[in-house]
């Protein structure tokens, strides 16, 4: 029983793991309640992450804080834009779904979704980079491109998992719901 439940043991790993995920996704969602610091919020996620993955610590509130603080200004740089930019997108989207009669309209989606599109990708890697690394902005979000397409296929991967809960929500808001608490508790982290 001892070696089942003693604190080297596979199940007690796994639901520290677990805990200090669910500690990091709440963290996340505390300080991303004022929509300006989800940059910081999220780049204060993945250093945890970072760190736990490497094994050098298995913290989570000093190392979150630390990098919360240590990242602000290069995060909220990156994310008031970038949530400016989602704000617009979504006015262009609302207003090419009530004019979807007009025929220009199929026209003016293009550039829409390859904005998109753009954002998205910048957005898979961006925070990550931010986290792990000190480089100017212009060349994180150079660094973001350039990763997202020369690992096309994990890349995609991620960003498909980023955009299934957005996915869900609009799509299948009755399943959404229903795994609602998987989503609150340990959906981002």
């Amino acid at each position: 029983m001892n070696q089942f439940l003693g604190v080297d043991s596979k199940l007690v790993q796994f639901f520290t793991l677990l805990g200090n995920l669910i500690l990091l996704n709440l963290l996340w969602i505390l300080t991303s309640l004022p929509i300006i610091t989800a940059g910081a919020a999220s780049a204060a996620m993945y250093a945890v992450i970072f760190q736990y993955a490497e094994g050098t610590d298995d913290a989570v509130l000093k190392p979150f804080i630390k990098s919360f603080l240590s990242n602000f200004r290069q995060s909220t740089l990156l994310w008031i834009p970038i949530c400016l930019l989602f704000i617009m997108l979504g006015i262009d989207m609302v207003f090419l779904i009530g004019n979807a009669a007009s025929g220009i309209a199929p026209l003016l989606w293009v550039p829409v979704v390859l904005i998109s599109f753009l954002t998205a990708v910048i957005l898979t890697y961006s925070f990550p980079l931010i986290a792990k690394f000190s480089a100017p902005l212009r060349n994180v979000l150079r660094n973001s491109v350039c990763l997202f397409f020369l690992n096309f296929f994990p890349s995609a991967g991620i960003l498909m998992l980023n955009l299934l809960p957005w996915g869900l929500m609009l799509l299948a808001p009755r399943l959404f719901f229903r795994t609602g608490i998987l989503w609150f508790l340990l959906g981002f982290s």
